[in-house]
């Protein structure tokens, strides 16, 4: 199974390969694919027949992602409007204020919340004087995303402490007497946060449970327990404040809770493209502030 990623132009598309979830090099036909099958016991069958043929063939290997084109935020845009789902409205305004200046406080490195911070209060000052300075770019865009993720925690009910510290366990899977435990009931928070059945099953670390991505939340607990997802590998890329072109990238332009809101930049799908397939709305997102800035559509080809 091949999947790629395409630019469209006038003269035709031009293909940028994916790379694809690591077991999926054992898929052989379409229909051995497990990811985003919603039938536990469907997908366990699945599993476990790639998980035969992969032993029987070779060892797991690393995959890396391939080197290519980059699109990264050159400015920031308004915020894109989105629907809701029930009680998102409310929520969402609730926490507003209270999490809109502080994502640096996720970091757990005292230094980097220091630069965070003094970052995004130098980009306020000159983007309210009129003359924002290209340099700031890179950070401002990282404390756009801690404080998109900050968000979240707080609408979720979460400890904000654990999303960037290691020795925290999701809340999904703290039960017991004396111990936290997330609510089952999530009909109050915003639809692309509603709990997937790996997040109550699989015993992983909070930092995926609050991305609005519901299809990287499922693939990576799984893959993770498969040994085929690196999490901390992961958290370097998205949280990344180098002013590398190359580098893979979530951008938030809009809210915090829409995948619509949001934007992956080429290197992030040609490396981690696999963790947010199936979520059509991220690539409707990511399109919509690329169309902003002039720069092409992308579009994901699967063939089997």
């Amino acid at each position: 199974m091949n999947m790629s990623l395409q630019e469209e132009n006038a003269g035709g598309p031009t293909g940028l390969q994916l790379d694809i979830m690591p077991q999926q090099n054992e898929v052989t036909e379409p229909n051995e694919d497990w990811t985003g099958v919603t039938s536990s016991k469907e997908r366990r069958r699945l599993q476990n027949r790639l998980n035969q043929r992969a032993h029987q063939n070779r060892p797991p290997v690393e995959y890396v992602a391939e080197a290519g084109p980059s699109t990264s935020g050159r400015a920031a845009a308004p915020a894109l409007a989105s629907g809701s789902g029930a009680g998102t409205g409310e929520a969402a305004a609730a926490v507003e204020d209270e999490v809109a200046d502080d994502g640096y406080t996720l970091l757990p490195c005292a230094q980097k919340r220091a630069r965070m911070r003094d970052a995004g209060i130098q980009a306020r000052r000159n983007l309210a004087l009129g003359t924002p300075q290209p340099v700031h770019l890179p950070l401002v865009v990282g404390l756009n995303l801690l404080t998109a993720l900050a968000r979240n925690t707080r609408l979720m009910g979460f400890d904000k402490h654990s999303i960037c510290y290691d020795e925290y366990i999701s809340p999904f899977n703290l039960q017991g007497p004396g111990l936290p435990c997330a609510p089952r009931d999530a009909s109050s928070w915003p639809p692309f946060l509603h709990p997937t059945e790996a997040q109550f099953t699989i015993t992983h670390h909070p930092f995926l449970d609050v991305f609005p991505i519901p299809s990287l939340r499922e693939n990576g607990i799984r893959a993770e327990e498969l040994g085929f997802f690196d999490e901390d590998d992961f958290c370097r890329d998205v949280f990344s404040t180098d002013d590398d072109p190359d580098g893979p990238r979530l951008l938030v332009w809009g809210e915090s809770w829409d995948p619509r809101g949001w934007e992956a930049n080429v290197p992030f799908l040609k490396k981690w493209g696999w963790l947010v397939r199936g979520c059509p709305e991220l690539l409707e997102g990511t399109n919509y502030w690329r169309q902003r800035r002039g720069e092409k559509k992308l579009r994901f080809i699967t063939a089997g």
